[in-house]
């Protein structure tokens, strides 16, 4: 494996919320290399940090709202350093028009400018949603790989739920996804989210390619867990993907 395995914090949402250092140890357990913030939960940033460090996870990038991009962009920036990630993801819009995302991808694009001086990138996350088309034929997606200044980290779950094809938007894309989400849906068209490998996304042969682009971290992400604990889903996702891209994981050495 030559790629670092991060866990999107909001698939354990509620159990930061109820103990976010505990819950990072737990993730550090299962061989997670780094995490992906999404939000601190209330407490102080260098406190979080410090937890990060005893647990012996990094964060690799965090995920900020467009309105914290376009009003707060100082404290992100803070943040950022504090951490020590360089990438900063814009992971989710209401906005479906094509007048209200080319106004928001004006709003990203002077944020990104403005990160690009302090070292730091900016990123976009899609959904499902980025892949409708308008009648005239356009699709958000379109508009935001037009935006240059701007990174993609491409969530393939979301992209086959679409009905693309991950494998082949990868191989055009690369250079555009530092950070790639390996998300699973147990069926296309349906929000069926399950651990990774439990699905119809094709993990198995996809990781390996994955991997041997070598983005820098692939991030496991389920959005909503309804059949067992958070954190035992991603315990199953962890070891599926160590052994599909033929690691030892701490399940099999136990």
């Amino acid at each position: 494996m030559n790629t670092p395995l991060a866990l999107q914090l909001y698939t354990v949402r509620d159990d930061c919320a109820r103990d976010f250092r505990a819950t990072l140890q737990a993730v550090a357990g299962m061989g997670f290399d780094a995490v992906e913030l999404a939000g601190l939960h209330g407490h102080e940033p260098e406190r979080v940090r410090d937890w990060l460090d005893r647990a012996g996870l990094v964060a690799c990038s965090a995920h900020a709202g467009v309105e914290d991009l376009d009003r707060n962009l100082e404290h992100q920036i803070a943040l950022a350093h504090l951490f020590g990630y360089t990438r900063i993801v814009m992971p989710w819009t209401a906005l479906r028009t094509r007048a209200e995302i080319t106004g928001m991808l004006r709003t990203l694009a002077r944020a990104a400018a403005l990160l690009h001086g302090e070292g730091l990138a900016l990123g976009y996350h899609n959904h499902e949603f980025e892949m409708d088309r308008w009648p005239d034929g356009g699709r958000i997606l379109d508009l935001v790989l037009a935006e240059t200044s701007l990174f993609l980290e491409p969530d393939l779950g979301w992209l086959w739920y679409a009905g693309e094809d991950p494998r082949a938007f990868l191989e055009h894309h690369a250079t555009r996804c530092p950070l790639v989400h390996v998300k699973e849906f147990a069926r296309r068209g349906q929000r069926s989210f399950c651990p990774v490998g439990a699905g119809g996304v094709g993990y198995a042969d996809l990781l390996p390619f994955l991997d041997e682009l070598g983005p820098e971290a692939i991030i496991l992400e389920q959005d909503e867990s309804p059949d067992q604990p958070p954190l035992e889903a991603c315990a199953q996702s962890i070891d599926f993907v160590r052994a599909a891209l033929r690691c030892e994981s701490p399940t099999e050495t136990a």
